[in-house]
Formats: C-alpha cells, sequence, structure tokens
C-alpha cells in the first residue's frame, strides 16, 4: 500500500454539486475540516453532532465561506434511541 498523499489535488467548486453527505462527528477538527472541504466543492450536507452550539458554529462557517447551507442534526449515537434516527431518515 502506497503511503503517499497527493499534494496537487484541487477538484473544481462544483465537483461535489448535486451530492448529498451526511457527517457524523462534525463539529470535531476532522470532521470541520471535511465539511468546509466538501462544502467548498457543492455538496449538500447533513451535519450529525453532539453538540448543537458547536453545529451551529460551523453552519455559520460554511455560509460565510459561500457554501450550501447545511442541515444541522444533534444525534449522540452512544445515547440514541430508535427515535432519532428515525428523525435522521427525515432530513435524507
Amino acid at each position: 500500500m502506497s503511503t503517499d498523499c497527493p499534494t496537487d489535488f484541487d477538484p473544481p467548486g462544483d465537483w461535489l454539486a448535486g451530492r448529498r453527505f451526511v457527517l457524523s462527528g462534525s463539529t470535531g477538527a476532522l470532521g470541520q475540516a471535511v465539511a468546509m472541504a466538501a462544502a467548498g466543492c457543492g455538496a449538500e450536507l447533513i451535519l450529525l453532532g453532539r453538540n448543537t452550539d458547536k453545529l451551529a458554529q460551523l453552519h455559520d462557517r460554511i455560509e460565510a465561506a459561500g457554501g450550501q447551507l447545511p442541515v444541522l442534526a444533534e444525534l449522540d449515537f452512544r445515547k440514541a434511541e430508535i427515535q432519532n434516527y428515525v428523525n435522521l431518515t427525515s432530513l435524507l
């Protein structure tokens, strides 16, 4: 397996246009980076996280950067019950 990572990949701004992603852990450092990159490429995002304040901050960052406004869903997989998943399916 190669461990070389490409450093010259520069996708066009509409590379993910029309594609919807559900991103869990979106309020952590890696999740935020993925969300910002995907939004910058035109993706429709459904962001999951345990902290509504952090979700709102990420929403504002995506909006300020000109990305499509994401849908936010507070969800803690460790405490989730059936109804939480039913509610999540309505966002898809």
